[in-house]
């Protein structure tokens, strides 16, 4: 049977998640009492702190460590608990000033480029932009990923380059993967990832199409796909605000 959190447990979880988010330390039932104003005891919220690592949500590493959000405790957040982040002005900006631009068909490949470096200043991850049609790929952030403080060891650096080859020779079987809706903005979080051995990152994916006027696209297919590869301790409220930023410019202009 699925559990079903009391309002208290959504409360603590969604801080405990918002907090390692922010800053990749094990939440501890002292720091929450320190920083926020619950209204319950220490015992009272190393009680549920220990309920919801009972229940999947989150994971100790050690008896004396903090806690630690859990594949689970990130899918729960990301649809139950999460609040929305809209992009700065100036990040905004960033993004459609590409698209005030006119791009011809064969411009496509710097369209890309340039998007995909701006996307990659706004999320401080790594972007995928791609085409299957001609399977054609670029990619930007590979720094930003691997500075990481949870993604520096060899097996998760080989992990992430696996991650990128993929996207690189199977482009065709990639849309496959993340499915073939249009618009829609789909996460994967740790072992949802349709790829083999990314138990470490998520992936925030969409297909797009450009129908804007400014892009003058040819070919029959239009569409794209645009990923964020991240850790699993990615800004998910961020990322998900600036594809669907991407996808409301590619109409406006």
């Amino acid at each position: 049977m699925k559990a079903v959190l009391k309002d208290r447990e959504k409360s603590i979880l969604k801080m405990a998640v918002e907090e390692y988010i922010d800053n990749g330390e094990p939440i501890s039932s002292k720091f929450l009492v320190g920083k926020y104003n619950f209204g319950l005891s220490p015992a009272t919220i190393r009680f549920e702190l220990q309920k919801l690592t009972e229940d999947g949500y989150l994971y100790q590493p050690h008896t004396s460590a903090g806690r630690i959000p859990t594949d689970k405790g990130y899918r729960f957040f990301i649809d139950e608990l999460m609040a929305p982040l809209s992009l700065g002005f100036g990040e905004e900006n960033l993004i459609k000033s590409i698209f005030e631009k006119e791009w011809d068909d064969f411009e496509m490949s710097l369209f890309n480029k340039e998007l995909a470096k701006n996307m990659v200043e706004i999320s401080n991850d790594l972007v995928v932009i791609g085409s299957p049609e001609d399977n054609n790929i670029y990619y930007d952030g590979v720094l930003n990923l691997f500075q990481k403080p949870e993604l520096k060891e060899a097996k998760q650096i080989r992990e992430g380059f696996e991650i990128i080859e993929n996207f690189k020779n199977n482009l065709e079987n990639v849309f496959d993967k993340f499915g073939d809706s249009l618009n829609d903005i789909r996460v994967f979080i740790g072992r949802e990832n349709p790829f083999y051995g990314a138990e470490n990152y998520s992936v925030i994916v969409s297909r797009i199409e450009f129908p804007c006027r400014k892009i003058k696209k040819k070919s029959k297919d239009k569409s794209e796909i645009l990923a964020i590869l991240g850790p699993k301790r990615m800004r998910y409220n961020k990322n998900i605000s600036l594809l669907e930023f991407i996808l409301q410019s590619g109409y406006d202009f």
